[in-house]
C-alpha cells in the first residue's frame, strides 16, 4: 500500500480504507510521466520535485531536461501533471518523484 501523506499528496484521501490506489506516479517504458499534485499544494507548502539517477542507488539529481509539460485539472481537488523527459540515446535514467511538506 502507500503511506496516508503519500496518499493526500496525490489528492487521495487517507481516511477512506477503500480509496483507489491510482493517485500514485506513474512512468511509462518511453520516459512518460504522470502524477496527480493537489491544487492547493503551495498553501499546503507541499513541493512536487522529479529527480533522476543513471543508477537506483542514486545519487538523485534534480533538474532534468522536461519536454511538453501540462497540467490538467482532474477535480476541484486535483490536477493532472504530465510530461516527457529528453535522454540521449542508450543512456539509462531512472525516474522518481519526491514530494517534501514544510
Amino acid at each position: 500500500g502507500i503511506s496516508n501523506f503519500e496518499e493526500f499528496v496525490f489528492g487521495g484521501s487517507p481516511v477512506v480504507v477503500d480509496e483507489k490506489a491510482d493517485v500514485f506516479p506513474l512512468l511509462s517504458d518511453d520516459l512518460v510521466f504522470q502524477y496527480r499534485r493537489r491544487t492547493d499544494s503551495e498553501t499546503l507548502g507541499l513541493f512536487y520535485q522529479l529527480e533522476y539517477a543513471y543508477d537506483l542507488g542514486g545519487p538523485w539529481f534534480s533538474g532534468y531536461a522536461l519536454e511538453g509539460v501540462q497540467v490538467s485539472s482532474v477535480d476541484d481537488f486535483t490536477e493532472l501533471v504530465t510530461g516527457s523527459v529528453l535522454i540521449n540515446q542508450g543512456e539509462r535514467v531512472f525516474l522518481r518523484l519526491r514530494v517534501q511538506g514544510q
